[in-house]
């Protein structure tokens, strides 16, 4: 732990895995798998739900960078980053807005 090799090549693999799963999720809450019908505030929430280990991580890898050993501390802040992306995906939803 500490290293940066080690420490930045964890970020991206968990930067990676968070994009994918936000690319899966997305095909997941489209037409034909969910009824057309569907609440669209349940989608911007299960979408929005991604953004939080996404956004965490990429800030763990930026401080990979410049102090590995500070890195994984970065992680702590997906809740925020979690929370941020829900109210906002709701804002969005209760706006009339679409939401990516």
């Amino acid at each position: 732990m500490g290293e940066r090799v080690p420490t930045i090549l964890y970020d991206t693999v968990l930067l990676t895995t968070a994009l994918l799963n936000r690319r899966m999720v997305r095909l997941a809450t489209n037409p034909p798998v969910v009824d057309e019908n569907a609440d669209p505030l349940a989608i911007a929430r299960t979408r929005a739900r991604g953004w939080g280990v996404t956004l965490g991580a990429a800030v763990a890898l930026a401080i990979a960078f410049v102090e590995p050993r500070l890195s994984q501390f970065a992680l702590i802040t997906i809740p925020i980053w979690l929370r941020l992306a829900i109210a906002r995906a709701e804002k969005h939803v209760k706006s009339g807005q679409a939401v990516a």
